[in-house]
């Protein structure tokens, strides 16, 4: 690890990120339509052609392209470069928290930074899975339960049962709470299944206080997505009336999908969860000390 400049570790990062971000772009079209995302070959969605090695390359060639297919001109998703550049960051960013403090053996070394960025890579597509089609697809979600048990077993055995505990808790209390008492009280649909299982992905790998922190988190940012959208309609609608009411309501009710938010708190959790947490606890108490005075 001495012998290997810093500088190296981020250029590999990025060229593994770029890499796994096209990838990416492929799961997402395929997967929630049950297509192979190894066969066959990436061809455009439009004409069908198959995609030359030099019009594939990570972002790169979207910017050469200027965004269309080279044959029929179809317009390229501004997704695609959008993903690979999302996954090319979350490589650097995760090496760049290894070298900051992680182990100094070449093989754990490699093996951490490969199950994180796997952790990562995973949040990222299924976040924009769940965009797209109101899907959490189980053949993501699943394995990295697995992987990420798998991982502290073989790292830190001590964490491996809480972690288990944390999985399944994280499971059920989703299910009971968010999906089935839910349904039962408000008469419709809340979370879904695949958030369920998205809550135990992550509380494999990062615990009870990562599935606490993505739970919360998430809808603290759901909150912050939807309350413009309420507020801009409240004001086009003048704010009053019937009209008004019957448009609040039309907003709260809409389905709206929570794995995007789930993701982005995990992600924010993985990386600076303990000074989110220590800010937060401070500025508490800080109010409760101005009170008490």
């Amino acid at each position: 690890m001495a012998d290997v400049a810093p500088w190296t570790w981020y250029v590999l990062a990025a060229a593994w990120g770029a890499i796994w971000g096209s990838f990416g772009n492929v799961v997402i079209h395929r997967l929630p339509a049950r297509k192979s995302v190894v066969r066959p070959s990436s061809a455009c969605p439009d004409c069908g052609k198959v995609i030359r090695w030099y019009d594939n390359v990570p972002v790169l060639s979207w910017i050469a392209l200027r965004g269309r297919c080279r044959r029929c001109g179809w317009r390229i998703p501004i997704r695609y470069p959008l993903v690979e550049l999302g996954s090319t960051l979350l490589s650097v960013m995760a090496v760049r928290s290894l070298l900051a403090g992680g182990p100094d053996e070449l093989p754990l070394f490699l093996s951490t930074f490969f199950i994180h960025f796997a952790f990562l890579w995973a949040l990222l597509v299924l976040a924009v899975i769940d965009l797209r089609t109101m899907l959490l697809p189980d053949a993501i979600t699943l394995p990295g339960v697995m992987l990420g048990l798998t991982f502290v077993l073989v790292t830190d055995r001590t964490r491996v049962l809480e972690n288990a505990i944390a999985s399944a808790g994280a499971y059920l209390v989703v299910l009971v709470f968010f999906v089935l008492l839910y349904r039962l009280v408000a008469k419709r649909e809340g979370m879904g299944m695949g958030d369920a299982k998205l809550l135990a992905m992550i509380a494999a790998l990062m615990g009870w206080k990562g599935a606490v922190f993505s739970l919360v988190g998430g809808a603290f940012l759901g909150l912050l997505v939807n309350l413009p959208v309420l507020v801009l309609r409240r004001k086009d609608d003048g704010g009053s009336g019937q009209d008004g009411e019957e448009e609040e309501r039309s907003v709260l009710r809409a389905q709206l999908p929570f794995g995007p938010m789930l993701s982005l708190a995990a992600a924010l959790y993985f990386f600076w969860g303990e000074e989110i947490v220590a800010t937060y606890y401070g500025v508490v108490d800080r109010i409760v000390l101005s009170f008490m005075r």
